[in-house]
């Protein structure tokens, strides 16, 4: 198998290393780990904003009344959030 050589700056070698670590593996087996996490997936780009609009229907009234619709995944995560810091929903 070949072998190659990169170059990164001195504060991401010893993030590298520290996440290395902090898993138990190599820093070339976090890397590895990483990109084989990430194959496929598609990934969130905050190049293009714009495909983000209408991803969420402001307009649409909850189901039960409340400012936060629980019955999607978005708004369970934001009622999740919430609850967190102690805000609950009545």
């Amino acid at each position: 198998m070949a072998e190659y050589t990169i170059t990164l700056s001195e504060s991401t070698y010893r993030s590298l290393i520290a996440a290395a670590q902090a898993k138990g593996v190599s820093p070339d087996d976090l890397i590895a780990l990483n990109l084989t996490a990430n194959a496929g997936l598609p990934q969130p780009s905050s190049e293009f904003p714009e495909d983000l609009i209408g991803s969420i229907n402001s307009k649409a009234k909850p189901f039960n009344g409340s400012s936060v619709d629980e019955d999607d995944a978005f708004g369970q995560c934001v009622v999740e959030k919430m609850a967190k810091q102690g805000i609950h929903l009545p």
